[in-house]
């Protein structure tokens, strides 16, 4: 008996180290710390769905932690994404550094529809996000072989490569 007792408390401590180690990634905002999948879950699976560059901000789910939570759910985008708690470390704040004079730009009557794997690039050409669907968004700005959209509150751009077709639409 005192055998059992003993292995359930090596258990739980290992469980209690295992804990502390994803709850050191864990915050309310955190920033990649390398280019890195992110995942969906279906059928209590993570499954690859994408990536986002390295040193991109975002805002996690709150959660209280367990031993179990390798996965933390992001709340950046609007569909239901996860990243893997050793992907990320944990920043105070999202810095304010965005540039949102493109707001005030006026849109182009077309809209890009992408190939089943998109990549969106900021202006110096790093990769910011990358996912395995389609998007159709409304053209900001045309560039040599780019087109600058808004994705996730930000200007981003696509390259002409991930493109299928230019739609025209009434962008207001």
């Amino acid at each position: 008996v005192a055998y059992k007792i003993n292995n359930k408390k090596q258990i739980e401590l290992q469980q209690e180290k295992i804990k502390q180690e994803i709850s050191s990634h864990y915050n309310q905002y955190v920033k990649t710390n390398k280019e890195t999948n992110i995942y969906t879950l279906k059928n209590s699976e993570y499954i690859e769905t994408g990536k986002i560059g390295l040193n991109q901000e975002l805002t996690l789910e709150d959660k209280e932690i367990t031993y179990k939570d390798e996965y933390f759910k992001i709340n950046t985008f609007d569909e239901e994404y996860y990243i893997y708690y050793k992907d990320i470390d944990t920043i105070e704040e999202l810095s304010n550094i965005q540039n949102d004079r493109y707001k005030n730009y006026i849109v182009f009557n077309e809209n890009i529809v992408t190939k089943d794997k998109t990549s969106f690039y900021d202006k110096e050409n790093n990769l910011i996000y990358e996912f395995n669907q389609s998007f159709n968004l409304p053209i900001i700005v045309k560039q040599h072989e780019l087109y600058g959209v808004e994705f996730n509150n930000q200007l981003l751009y696509v390259k002409q490569e991930d493109v299928l077709e230019i739609k025209e639409n009434k962008n207001a």
